[in-house]
């Protein structure tokens, strides 16, 4: 639903209204560099995201994807569905749990009941030359870990 946030680890939020924000960002410097900061983050990182859906493969994207969570051989990568990672890399379910029978096929990844394990990240960085770790708060990182 539009204005829902979802959290990972519990959290306190608050609403602040349109006008005190705005009045925050006119006299506090350091808030209103801190946001502007954070949009040009956002920012850069869906561009990032556009590029790499228009020009490397689903393969390459899940690999990428996996290998930019920072998990190592042995750790889990992935905790969630198969339908939530292809949200996330606006795939299709199919789509995603075909690139993952060839990644298992490939012995770079396991298919778990505790998630998506990495065997061999350079397994993973030879299909995907996406891989690149993500600077924003929807990092591989934190979203896999729920």
């Amino acid at each position: 639903a539009a204005g829902t946030l979802v959290a990972a680890t519990a959290c306190r939020g608050r609403r602040l209204p349109a006008e005190a924000f705005m009045s925050l960002l006119d006299s506090e410097p350091a808030v209103r560099h801190h946001v502007l900061a954070r949009l040009a983050a956002d920012a850069a990182d869906l561009r990032q995201r556009l590029a790499e859906t228009a020009t490397v493969p689903a393969l390459g994207r899940v690999a990428g994807w996996l290998l930019a969570t920072g998990a190592g051989p042995g750790e889990v990568a992935w905790r969630g569905s198969q339908e939530a990672l292809a949200r996330l890399l606006g795939l299709s379910r199919v789509t995603v749990n075909r690139a993952l029978r060839r990644l298992t096929r490939a012995s770079a990844v396991a298919v778990t009941p505790r998630g998506v394990v990495l065997l061999d990240p350079a397994q993973l960085e030879s299909i995907s030359p996406a891989a690149r770790p993500r600077s924003t708060s929807a990092s591989p990182r934190r979203a896999g870990k729920t």
